[in-house]
């Protein structure tokens, strides 16, 4: 099953559409609330839904909001092929733009190649460097700049087409560098298997190409692009190879697990639709960096689990510091969207700051557990041994099934009962083995990700809730 989809804008019924003027004129802030309280009745769903929204909405402005801008990686526990989330992201980061090619002719109507238009794209680029800097360009060369930069976009849209979104494999060129918007914002999106792949290899074999992205930009000069990944794993996918190459890299990519099925209910996909575009016009600052302690209860044990768990991950806290930033910048980011999602004249103050609790509530959770989740790969929390001797150990169970804890024991070489009961206690304190008397089995992914929602030392968000 698919997500609900969009309206696209070329699709749009006649304006004369009761139904249509009804859900477009709906005020922004009631949509998105609708959104995030009602799209399921799972409460972890909602929570791993507003988080995947605010995350989105922050890499649309990424050019405005902060230098680094984070990554979005759903980690998908549910058993749909398909990842409900990541469905509805899709379709909501394209904000009912069909990012693919729509046309092979420029604008004046002349029919281009698509196959040939990256090698057009390439050459107005060369020869617009051949020009030389724009100061000090003449009357006649600056019309020949002109001219080639027009060409270099008419060849963009008729090979790349337009939006902000772009699938990752196609959204890299070794002429060309990253193709983004006209504001330099790539959202570069996991939609298939080859994009997935072309990921892989730049984590693990390229990592300098995410860490410094470029491409050419306004002028026709290579400049620093705003590149954001967007997408989906498996459990199968998201392997500790991938994980390890993720926090080596030491930008802000944000795990978000879930067990969701079924899609997304959107009562208004029409009134959602429009919410992109207007956000991406609207006038926004950069996200300011608050070091303000939480004094919720519920917000204190989230930040200390968090920071506890960041602080045991390998590397050099690059990672850490990322995704700490990101956390900082929460509240600034929140308070932006929820007051653009009010700013029309039914929105009452109360209105605006019950949208932005309860964005920066469930972020802040989901962002938590993504951190959490790491404890899949025995990352982020203390094993009591040499990690990868329990690693082996977690291993042999899943791949082996249930085992006796005297067998774990001389399979795996463990010194003794106290260190074997030691290392099991803590697996199944992250809720990755269960111990029923002399038998250990290992949890499945979905367990575990379930697990994650319902931990008592990471408690729900209470109603109305804030920074004091």
């Amino acid at each position: 099953m698919n997500v609900t989809p969009f309206t696209r804008l070329d699709q749009m019924p006649s304006p004369l559409d009761k139904s249509l003027l009804e859900e477009l004129s709906e005020p922004a802030h009631q949509v998105l609330s609708k959104l995030i309280q009602n799209c399921s009745p799972d409460p972890a769903t909602r929570t791993a839904t507003a988080a995947a929204l605010v995350l989105t909405l922050w890499q649309q402005r990424a050019d405005i909001l902060s230098e680094h801008v984070p990554s979005l990686i759903l980690l998908n526990a549910g058993e749909a092929v398909r990842d409900p989330i990541d469905d509805f992201i899709a379709t909501f980061t394209r904000g009912g733009i069909n990012p693919e090619p729509q046309s092979s002719k420029d604008r004046y109507g002349i029919l281009m190649d698509p196959e040939k238009a990256p090698n057009i794209m390439a050459y107005a680029a060369i020869e617009r460097r051949r020009l030389g800097p724009a100061s000090k360009l003449d009357s006649p060369d600056e019309k020949s700049a002109n001219v080639l930069e027009g060409r270099y976009y008419d060849a963009k849209r008729v090979a790349y087409g337009t939006g902000t979104a772009r699938a990752y494999a196609k959204a890299w060129s070794d002429e060309l560098g990253f193709v983004t918007d006209e504001n330099d914002v790539l959202i570069a999106r996991l939609n298939e298997a080859s994009d997935r792949a072309a990921f892989r290899s730049d984590v693990i074999t390229n990592p300098d190409r995410l860490h410094n992205p470029i491409g050419i930009g306004r002028g026709l000069l290579t400049v620093r692009k705003n590149v954001s990944v967007s997408g989906s794993f498996t459990e199968d996918l998201w392997d500790e190879e991938l994980v390890m190459g993720i926090i080596k890299l030491g930008l802000p990519t944000l795990f978000i697990p879930h067990t969701a099925t079924e899609p997304l209910a959107v009562s208004n996909p029409r009134g959602l639709n429009v919410f992109p575009t207007l956000w991406r016009d609207a006038l926004v600052f950069r996200a300011r960096t608050s070091l303000e302690q939480p004094e919720k209860d519920w917000l204190k044990a989230h930040t200390e689990d968090i920071r506890r768990r960041l602080r045991l991950l390998p590397g050099s806290g690059s990672f850490e510091f990322a995704v700490l930033q990101v956390l900082h910048q929460l509240n600034s980011v929140c308070s932006l969207i929820a007051r653009q999602a009010g700013n029309n004249y039914t929105a009452k103050v109360a209105d605006n700051v019950a949208l932005f609790v309860d964005l920066r509530d469930r972020a802040f959770r989901g962002i938590t557990l993504g951190v959490a989740a790491l404890a899949w790969h025995c990352l982020g929390f203390d094993l009591g041994c040499p990690r990868e001797k329990a690693v082996k150990v977690l291993r042999d169970l899943r791949t082996n099934g249930p085992m006796s804890r005297n067998e774990i024991r001389r399979k795996h070489h463990l010194e003794s009962k106290q260190q074997r009961d030691n290392v099991l206690e803590r697996l199944a304190a992250e809720d990755l083995v269960r111990i029923e008397g002399q038998t250990v089995t290992a949890a499945t992914f979905g367990e575990f990700v379930t697990a994650l929602y319902s931990r008592p030392g990471l408690p729900e968000a209470v109603d109305g809730d804030d920074f004091a």
